[in-house]
C-alpha cells in the first residue's frame, strides 16, 4: 500500500531523517518504533507532506505523492493522528469532528462517518455538544482518532496515540482500533511502549537517529539482543 525508500527530510540545516524504508502492505497494522526523538513523528510528517523529503521518494498504492500537498494526501486516503491531538478546544465535540470532513469527497458522507465515530466511541455521542476541552485526556483522543476517520482513510497514521491517557481507557482505545483495522484500514503506529504496541502490531520497524535499524515480528524485535540494550535500558 504505501513504501517508503530511502527518504530523507531537513529541518533547516539539521537531518533529522538520514535514510527511512518501509512498506506496509493493504491491511497490515504496523509499528514505528523507537527512543524519543528518534524521528518517529518527523517519518510521518513526511508521509502527510507537512514536511518535505530531501531525498527519496514515497509511494501510495503504487503513485508517488511527493509532489502532493496534506490536503491531497488526505484526499487521496491518508490520515494522520498526531500526537498531542491538537483539537479545538472551545469547538464541540462534534464540531471537531467534521473538521476531519473538510476534504471535499468526505463531506457528502459525513454522517454516517459520524454514526461509525459514535459506535466506536459512545462517550462522544453523549459529549457531542460539549467543548472539547472540556473532556478528559482519554476521551480528547477519543476524539482525535475520530476526526482522522471522518475522511474514511484508508491509511491511518496514529502518533503516540496512548500518551496521557489512562490505562482503563487505553483498553477501550484499543478495542477501537482492533475494529478499525478488521474494517480494512492499513495502520502505522508511532509508539514509544514496545510491549504495548505489540499487542497490537504485527510486525514493526525500528529507527534510530533518523535511520532505520531494524525490522521484523514482535519476537524477533523484543528477542534482539541489541535492542533489548539500546531501547529496553536491559543488559
Amino acid at each position: 500500500m504505501i513504501e517508503l525508500q530511502n527518504i530523507a527530510v531537513k529541518h533547516g540545516s539539521m537531518t533529522a531523517l538520514w535514510d527511512i524504508s518501509l512498506n506496509i502492505q493493504e491491511g497490515e497494522r504496523v509499528g514505528l518504533l523507537g527512543a524519543n526523538g528518534a524521528g518517529k513523528s518527523t517519518t510521518l510528517g513526511a508521509i502527510m507532506g507537512v514536511y518535505p523529503l530531501s531525498a527519496g521518494t514515497i509511494r501510495f498504492r503504487g503513485d508517488d505523492i511527493g509532489r502532493l500537498s496534506p490536503a491531497e494526501r488526505v484526499a487521496a486516503g491518508i490520515a494522520l493522528v498526531p500526537e498531542g491531538r491538537h483539537l479545538f478546544p472551545a469547538m464541540s465535540v462534534q464540531e471537531n469532528l467534521e473538521m476531519g470532513a473538510y476534504a471535499k469527497l468526505a463531506r457528502p458522507s459525513v454522517k454516517p462517518q459520524l454514526k461509525r465515530v459514535f459506535g466506536l466511541f459512545p462517550i462522544l455521542e453523549e459529549k457531542r455538544s460539549q467543548p472539547a476541552g472540556q473532556l478528559s485526556g482519554g476521551q480528547q483522543q477519543m476524539v482525535a482518532i475520530g476526526r482522522a476517520l471522518m475522511s474514511n482513510p484508508s491509511l491511518l497514521l496514529l502518533d503516540e496515540p496512548f500518551l496521557g491517557v489512562a490505562p482503563i481507557v487505553i483498553k477501550s482505545v484499543l478495542e477501537a482500533l482492533r475494529k478499525i483495522a478488521a474494517d480494512g484500514a492499513t495502520i502505522l503506529l508511532v509508539e514509544q511502549n514496545v510491549h504495548r504496541a505489540f499487542e497490537f502490531v504485527q510486525r514493526g520497524y525500528v529507527i534510530e537517529n533518523g535511520r532505520g535499524v531494524m525490522e521484523g515480528s514482535g519476537d524477533e524485535i523484543q528477542n534482539d539482543p541489541e535492542f533489548s540494550t539500546k531501547f529496553l535500558g536491559l543488559v
